[in-house]
C-alpha cells in the first residue's frame, strides 16, 4: 500500500510512504465501525503487534484507509490533531485487496 502527499512548495514534488498490507487490514477490523479515531488510538490498538511501530505510520494507515474509501477524515481537533470515521469491517482477512 501506497501513501502520498503533494508539496505545495514545490510543483510536481511530494514524499510517500509504504505501508504494510497486513496493517492496513488488522488495523480495519480493530478500529472498523468507530467514531472519532486517532492516530494515538490505532498505536494503542496495535501496541502487542510488530504492525504498527509509530505514531507516523499510524497516520499513515489511516490516510490509506481513506484513499480506500474505508474512513472518512470528520474533523481536525486543537493542535491539528486528525479524527476519523471508520467503515465497519464487511469481509473476513483480507478485506478484498489486490497484492
Amino acid at each position: 500500500m501506497l501513501s502520498f502527499a503533494l508539496s505545495k512548495a514545490r510543483r510536481g514534488s511530494g514524499y510517500f510512504n509504504l505501508v504494510d498490507k497486513a496493517a492496513v487490514d488488522y488495523v480495519h477490523e480493530r478500529v472498523g465501525g468507530t467514531r472519532g479515531v486517532t492516530a494515538n488510538h490505532v498505536l494503542a490498538a496495535a501496541r502487542r503487534t510488530k504492525h504498527i511501530p509509530t505514531r507516523l505510520l499510524a497516520l499513515n494507515v489511516l490516510y490509506v484507509l481513506v484513499a480506500l474509501h474505508w474512513a472518512t477524515i470528520t474533523r481536525a481537533g486543537e493542535h491539528r490533531q486528525l479524527f476519523f470515521s471508520c467503515a465497519r469491517a464487511t469481509q473476513g482477512p483480507g478485506l478484498g485487496l489486490q497484492t
